[in-house]
């Protein structure tokens, strides 16, 4: 928390953004300092996170599949991707749900 009510000492009024990954805590905290402000978890930290319950033999093809998913040039293609994705997914136990068919472009 020294950290954010240093910038708010140091005349940042309000943070539009954070990106964060995730520590315990620090949403609240941000929160506490900025309640305005919109808090996203990083990406690279999500699929970290989402990797650790995929078995190890299928963590290379996931994430090369995941790359091409968060590399999308645009919606178009982003959602070409994903069905391809969840095309290849249909014989793996765990398969993420990805709620509206983007992820992350509006």
């Amino acid at each position: 928390m020294g950290g954010l009510t240093d910038l708010k000492a140091s005349g940042v009024q309000d943070i539009l953004i954070t990106c964060t990954d995730n520590l315990n805590g620090f949403t609240d905290t941000i929160r506490t300092v900025s309640p305005q402000s919109s808090i996203q978890i990083c990406v690279v930290h999500q699929i970290r996170t989402f990797c650790k319950y995929v078995v190890y033999k299928d963590k290379k093809e996931l994430t090369a599949d995941m790359k091409n998913i968060y590399n999308a040039p645009n919606k178009k293609v982003l959602s070409r991707n994903l069905r391809i994705w969840r095309g290849n997914g249909e014989e793996s136990i765990l398969m993420p749900y990805c709620p509206g068919g983007t992820i992350g472009m509006t």
